[in-house]
C-alpha cells in the first residue's frame, strides 16, 4: 500500500539483522542509513502517508465523521476476530472508551475487551440492548444476520427516534440491507469504507512524484559522495 510504514519497518529489521551478523560493509551501511533518512524525509514533508486506508482505521474514521466528538458515543462491537480487534483499537486510540465488545463466544469478547480496556457482553444480551448504543459495528463470522429489520425497529422505539449508525464489516453481512430503509437508521458497509479508502489512496498517489524526485536527488548525492559515480 502506497505510503504504509510496514515495508520500511521490515527493511530496517532486515538491515539490523544483517548488520548484527557482520554482513554489511561500510558502503552498505551508508546506503541503508541514507535510505532510512530519505524515507523519513518523504513521510515528514509529503502527504504520502496521510489518510487512512486500513480496515480498522477507515472504520474508526467513519465513526469519527458520524460523531463530532467520538468520546461521547456509546459503541457496540459485534465480533472479536482480527477485524473487530483492529476497529476497536483504532477507536480507542481516537478517544472512544465507551465500547462494548460482544461475540458468539463470550470468552473471546472478554479477552479482547480486557486487552483494550473496555467492557464485554454476551452476544444475545448486547443485541437485545441495541437501543443503548449510538454506533454499532459488526465484524462477526456469523453465517446468518445478527441484526434484522425487527430488531432495528425495536431499538428505535426505545431510543425515541434518536438515530443509530450501523457499520457492517462482515462477509456475509451481519445486518440485513433492508435496515437502511428505516427512518433514523444509517447503514454503512464495506463498499462505503472502500470509497473512503480509495479517496485516501488517490491522495497518496498524487504525492509519489514528489517523493520520487527527492529519492533520485538524495541517491545521486550519496552515490557521488561514496565515489560510485
Amino acid at each position: 500500500m502506497t505510503g504504509e510504514t510496514e515495508i520500511l519497518g521490515q527493511v530496517k529489521s532486515a538491515y539490523a539483522n544483517a548488520s548484527s551478523a557482520g554482513h554489511c560493509s561500510a558502503i552498505l551501511n551508508t546506503v541503508f542509513q541514507k535510505a532510512n533518512q530519505c524515507a523519513k524525509w518523504v513521510r515528514t514533508n509529503t502527504d504520502i502517508g496521510h489518510g487512512k486506508i486500513s480496515l480498522g482505521s477507515v472504520a474508526s474514521e467513519l465513526a469519527d465523521r458520524i460523531f463530532n466528538d467520538i468520546t461521547k458515543a456509546k459503541i457496540l462491537l459485534l465480533g472479536s476476530g482480527e477485524a473487530g480487534k483492529l476497529v476497536a483499537e483504532a477507536l480507542f486510540v481516537r478517544g472512544a472508551n465507551n465500547i462494548t465488545v460482544a461475540s458468539r463466544r463470550f470468552e473471546n469478547a472478554q479477552k479482547l475487551a480486557t486487552e483494550i480496556g473496555v467492557s464485554a457482553d454476551e452476544m444475545k444480551n448486547a443485541i437485545g440492548n441495541l437501543f443503548q448504543f449510538d454506533i454499532v459495528i459488526t465484524a462477526s463470522f456469523s453465517p446468518t444476520p445478527l441484526i434484522d429489520v425487527q430488531s432495528a425497529k425495536n431499538a428505535l422505539k426505545k431510543r425515541n427516534d434518536k438515530p443509530i449508525f450501523l457499520i457492517d464489516l462482515a462477509v456475509p453481512n451481519n445486518i440485513v440491507a433492508e435496515c437502511e430503509n428505516l427512518d433514523d437508521i444509517y447503514l454503512y458497509n464495506l463498499d462505503d469504507l472502500s470509497k473512503i479508502a480509495n479517496e485516501n489512496i488517490s491522495m497518496r498517489k498524487s504525492e509519489i512524484e514528489i517523493a520520487r524526485r527527492t529519492i533520485l536527488e538524495k541517491s545521486a548525492y550519496t552515490a557521488n559522495k561514496l565515489g560510485i559515480i
